[in-house]
C-alpha cells in the first residue's frame, strides 16, 4: 500500500462521514419543516376562528345563504323562555340580521317564572335581544295583544294549550304580515314540554286560520283568505353527543340545506347575550356556551 493510498482513504472516510451528517441534518430539517407545516395546517383546520372564516367560501355558506336569506320580508321567532333566543337560536338571528330587507320579530311566550324570577328575567330578555342586535320594539314577552298569555306558565312538565298558541301567532301574522316562522321542533331540543308545545301549536295554525275564515264575514274572507300559513322552519334536535361537540358537529351537519354557522365574532356576541341573563348564568350554562353546537350551528327542517 502506498503512502498516497492511506490519506486518500482517510479523506474519503471523512468526506463520506460529513456527507452522511449533512444528509442526516437535512433529513431532520425536512422532518422539522414537515412537522411545522403539519402544525400550521392543523391549527388552520382545527382552530375555530380559521374554520369559521373558511366556511364563508364553501358549500355550507352557499347553502345557508340560498336556503334562509333568499326571501325578503317579516320573520318571526317563537320561543318559550327568556334565554332561548341566545341559547338555541343565536346563529340564526345573527345571520338574519345581516340581511337588510328582513325584519325580525321575537315572541317569548312566558316570563320564565318557574323559580319566581319572572320580573328579572323579562328585563334580561330585552338586554339579551339588544346585545344580539335586535330592535327592542320588535321583541315581545308575555301579555302580547292583551291575550291570556298568563296560561303559558314556565314548567318543564306542563303542556301549553295549542289552540291558544295558534290564536296568538295568527294575531301576530295579521298585524305584522309574517311570512316565515322559526321555532322548536317536536322534540324541543331538550325535551322541555313548553318547547314542544309551541311546535304542536303551530301544527294547529292551519286549522285555526280556516276556522277563523269560516266564522267571519265574506269581507274578512275576501281580505284575509289570500294570507296562507307562513312557512314554518323548526330547529333540529340532535343526540346528546352531538349537542355538546360544538363546532365539530359540522361533521354531521354540513350537508344540511338549511344551516347557519356562526363566525368567531358572532359566537362572542352570543356569549355576551347569554351573560345578560344574570339570573340564569350559572356554572353549567357557562360551560354550555362553549360546548353546545347550538351556539355555533343551527339547522332547520320545514314543518310539513
Amino acid at each position: 500500500m502506498s503512502t498516497f493510498d492511506v490519506p486518500s482513504k482517510a479523506l474519503m472516510i471523512v468526506l463520506s462521514s460529513a456527507a452522511g451528517l449533512t444528509a442526516e441534518k437535512r433529513k431532520q430539517q425536512g422532518q422539522q419543516e414537515l412537522f411545522y407545516q403539519f402544525s400550521r395546517k392543523s391549527q388552520g383546520y382545527f382552530s375555530f376562528n380559521v374554520l369559521a372564516l373558511r366556511l364563508r367560501d364553501n358549500k355550507v355558506h352557499r347553502q345557508q345563504k340560498n336556503a334562509l336569506t333568499r326571501s325578503n320580508g317579516n320573520v318571526l321567532l317563537i320561543i318559550a323562555h327568556p334565554d332561548d333566543e341566545c341559547m338555541f337560536f343565536g346563529p340564526l338571528l345573527l345571520k338574519l340580521l345581516q340581511e337588510p330587507k328582513v325584519n325580525i320579530y321575537v315572541i317569548c311566550l312566558s316570563s320564565g317564572n318557574f323559580n319566581g324570577l319572572g320580573s328579572s328575567r323579562k328585563r334580561e330578555f330585552f338586554k339579551s335581544c339588544t346585545a344580539l342586535g335586535l330592535k327592542e320594539e320588535n321583541c315581545f314577552i308575555e301579555d302580547i295583544f292583551n291575550l291570556a298569555t298568563c296560561q303559558f306558565l314556565d314548567n318543564p312538565l306542563e303542556e301549553w294549550p295549542k289552540e291558544s298558541i295558534a290564536e296568538l301567532v295568527f294575531e301576530f301574522i295579521k298585524k305584522y304580515n309574517i311570512n316565515l316562522i322559526f321555532t322548536f321542533d317536536e322534540k324541543g331540543i331538550s325535551g322541555h314540554l313548553n318547547h314542544r308545545s309551541i311546535y304542536y301549536g303551530l301544527r294547529n295554525l292551519d286549522f285555526f286560520m280556516k276556522s277563523f275564515f269560516s266564522n267571519n264575514s265574506r269581507f274578512l274572507i275576501k281580505k284575509l283568505s289570500q294570507k296562507e300559513v307562513p312557512t314554518v322552519l323548526t330547529l333540529t334536535s340532535v343526540s346528546i353527543f352531538r349537542k355538546y361537540i360544538g363546532i365539530f358537529d359540522l361533521l354531521f351537519s354540513a350537508h344540511q340545506e338549511r344551516i347557519c354557522v356562526s363566525s368567531a365574532e358572532q359566537v362572542s356576541v352570543i356569549r355576551k347575550a347569554m351573560r345578560a341573563h344574570h339570573s340564569q348564568y350559572v356554572w353549567f350554562r357557562k360551560l354550555y356556551v362553549y360546548f353546545s353546537r347550538y351556539v355555533y350551528i343551527n339547522t332547520f327542517t320545514a314543518m310539513k
